[in-house]
């Protein structure tokens, strides 16, 4: 379950807009204003839940705070929703080769990030419990593509 976000944008609107939609699924919510805000708030504190990245920030952008993410043990697979203004397929497809866990186009929305935060539930409600070291694991199931998959903005 998704208890707690941090938002990183350099927009003071943009993460008031998405903290209040936030705000109506009981998600606590952080904000940092940019990429090296975001790292030193994770530094200090419990990771939170999910990160929203702005793409388009100065000094450092989404695409290489979410790099920085992914190339730390400790954040490596914590979900990075990339949250831009840029609708264009080409950022998607670049957010999602990055390793983004979705896209949430800007301004955000009650029913886009209500479709977000479902599949994410979901995803997580469906992972597999680790299995004990002393028995084999199950054989692969196949992998059932469904709509969600191919729903503009969100990838996982």
């Amino acid at each position: 379950m998704l208890k707690t976000a941090l938002i990183v944008d350099d927009s003071r609107l943009a993460r008031l807009t998405l903290k209040r939609l936030l705000a109506k699924y009981d998600i606590e919510v952080a904000e940092a204003e940019s990429v090296v805000d975001g790292e030193n708030w994770i530094a200090r504190h419990t990771l939170p839940d999910i990160v929203f990245m702005d793409i388009m920030m100065p000094d450092i952008d989404g695409y290489e705070g979410l790099a920085r993410l992914r190339a730390d043990p400790d954040t490596h697979d914590l979900p990075v929703i990339m949250y831009s203004g840029d609708i264009s397929e080409e950022a998607r497809q670049r957010a999602r080769d990055a390793g983004a866990t979705g896209y949430l186009p800007k301004p955000a929305d009650a029913s886009r990030l209500d479709h977000l935060l479902s599949a994410l539930r979901d995803r997580v409600r469906v992972a597999p419990a680790p299995q004990p070291v002393h028995q084999p694991a199950p054989a692969p199931q196949p992998v059932v593509v469904s709509q969600l998959h191919r729903s503009p903005g969100v990838f996982f």
